[in-house]
């Protein structure tokens, strides 16, 4: 299974589950749910992703964790979050370690990461709502 970035404007390749770069928040809101990538291209393809961007996270914090905490923190994101995109939970991971949510103090687990992912959803609702009122704006123009 092949794992792709992809731009929200490429065409999707057979067999990959695509991940839109994202440049903005605007951009998560094109992504699809967890769910929906899992049904689609396995809960192994989804995991490893995920396991890519937590140890990506727990090198640049500088944490000591166990080889066994990767796929569990992954399987607990994945059974969690299962309506939130896989683009979020990147996109978490990365604002969350270069500290746009707050100090870790060195520290990294499940916890910290809902902190994180409450953090990052309410971004998210707030550019969904803002998305809304410019679309009622231009309608109503």
């Amino acid at each position: 299974m092949e794992i792709v970035k992809k731009d929200s404007q490429s065409l999707p390749t057979k067999n990959s589950l695509e991940v839109i770069q994202i440049t903005e928040t605007s951009d998560l809101l094109k992504a699809k749910p967890m769910i929906n990538q899992v049904a689609n291209h396995g809960a192994d393809s989804v995991k490893e992703l995920i396991m890519k961007a937590i140890m990506k996270c727990v090198a640049q914090i500088g944490v000591q964790v166990m080889p066994a905490f990767y796929e569990v923190m992954a399987e607990d994101i994945m059974e969690v979050f299962t309506h939130d995109s896989v683009e979020d939970v990147i996109e978490c991971l990365k604002k969350g370690r270069q500290g746009k949510y707050g100090q870790n103090y060195g520290k990294f687990n499940m916890i910290i990461f809902m902190e994180w992912m409450s953090k990052h959803l309410e971004v998210k609702a707030q550019e969904r709502e803002r998305k809304i009122q410019n679309e009622k704006k231009e309608t109503l123009s």
